[in-house]
């Protein structure tokens, strides 16, 4: 399934994320993200769904610097494809992932 190759290919992209992560939509079938890894350097990610039909329609990336009690920072990758709201969660340097769906 396609939506799941997408998540799986930024599961394996937003390990990295820190405040100056940004997503970009390129387009209604397009999107990046870009992850600054020191200095001028980055990593990027492009995924162009237009073979698939598949619409972006909105998205947003959001980081939550540690907190007190539990030591751990949230990071928040959300996508909306279509009728269907993808959401991953990065939470500590465990990198612990947490997936959802909904449509």
């Amino acid at each position: 399934m396609q939506l799941q190759t997408d998540l799986e290919t930024l599961r394996f992209s937003t390990i990295q994320f820190n405040a100056q992560a940004q997503l970009t939509l390129n387009s209604a079938t397009s999107y990046t993200v870009q992850i600054p890894t020191g200095g001028a350097n980055h990593r990027e990610l492009t995924r162009d769904l237009s073979a698939t039909g598949v619409q972006v329609s909105g998205g947003n990336l959001s980081y939550t610097p540690p907190n007190a009690r539990l030591g751990a920072t949230v990071r928040v990758y959300s996508l909306h494809l279509g009728d269907a709201n993808l959401n991953l969660k990065v939470i500590g340097v465990t990198g612990k992932t947490v997936l959802s769906a909904t449509n």
